[in-house]
């Protein structure tokens, strides 16, 4: 059996025969999937999406996200630009995830607030608030950092965003901009990532963008809320699917770049390869079954036609 095979028999057996659904997934993190198109949803969805990472389980970030309240700064866009917008003209402005000095540590609190470009608004800044907020988070102030940084760039000082400040209007303001043919999908696509570039520690292009906007354009994921975006560019590549991919000679190289691995993707399954990048994620982390440690137990009970077709040593 070849490796466009198996990739096929991998999404048969563990995606099509269990679909995702990430309409569960913003239910379950109070935002209405059916209420997309407004400024305030599809930012709470945007935020949500962004502080699920940074090596913390995704059922740890939903528990805290849903105790924090409906008014707290991280839920609320307005507020947010309010005060972002009180800090033009700083150091800090120019990119928040450059040149904001302040950092948190949970015995020790805040850590060089006096090197703050913005002494006069501390107890107001929204870096200093969010991370307060996200004091939880093992990347509290990279992450607060990250969402002032990101509200900004898309909702501050886009053309498209500071209308209505509304990702929306990024999105297909981009979108308009390009032919509505898959070359043109693919350009816009390349066009709204580079929004993203040289945020510290966001990643090139940063995963969690790409999940964010794989799941509300792929089909596989069911939201299908920006259907233009070109979806085959978007797969996240998150550690699971990395090591499975080399695990299963899909690739010989395990330092094969995401670029490289987002491209034997597309080759292995062209169809939807978003849903092969799926396939291999639920594989190896959401079911744990082919993880660092291999459970070829438990897939030969869940997914015997998988295991029948494995060629990994048991």
């Amino acid at each position: 059996m070849n490796s466009m095979d198996f990739a096929q028999i991998i999404v048969k057996e563990i995606v099509d025969k269990n679909p995702p659904d990430s309409r569960l997934f913003l239910c379950g993190n109070g935002i209405r999937f059916n209420n997309l198109d407004d400024s305030d949803e599809i930012w709470k969805a945007f935020v949500r999406y962004n502080i699920d990472a940074g090596g913390i389980k995704s059922s740890i970030v939903g528990k805290y996200w849903n105790l924090l309240p409906d008014n707290a700064l991280i839920k609320q866009r307005t507020p947010l630009l309010d005060k972002i917008l009180l800090l033009t003209g700083l150091k800090c402005y120019k990119d928040f995830t450059h040149n904001c000095p302040v950092k948190y540590l949970k015995d020790e609190g805040f850590v060089d607030a006096d090197k703050c470009h913005g002494q006069e608004f501390f107890s107001e800044c929204p870096v200093v608030n969010l991370i307060q907020e996200l004091s939880w988070h093992k990347k509290h102030h990279a992450f607060a950092k990250i969402i002032v940084e990101t509200g900004k760039r898309l909702l501050i000082e886009d053309n498209y965003g500071k209308s209505n400040g509304n990702l929306n209007d990024v999105v297909i303001g981009i979108l308009d901009r390009y032919p509505d043919n898959d070359e043109g999908k693919c350009a816009a696509t390349s066009k709204l990532l580079d929004l993203f570039k040289n945020i510290k520690g966001y990643g090139n292009p940063p995963k969690v963008i790409t999940w964010f906007f794989s799941e509300f354009s792929s089909p596989v994921h069911q939201i299908n809320h920006w259907p233009r975006l070109y979806y085959r560019k978007l797969n996240p590549v998150d550690t699971h699917v990395r090591r499975l991919m080399v695990r299963f000679g899909f690739v010989h190289d395990n330092k094969a770049s995401n670029i490289e691995i987002d491209l034997k993707l597309n080759e292995l399954y062209p169809e939807e390869p978003r849903k092969l990048d799926f396939g291999l994620y639920r594989l190896g982390g959401e079911e744990s079954i082919c993880g660092s440690t291999l459970n070829c137990e438990m897939c030969k009970e869940k997914h015997p036609i998988v295991w029948e077709n494995c060629k990994i040593p048991s």
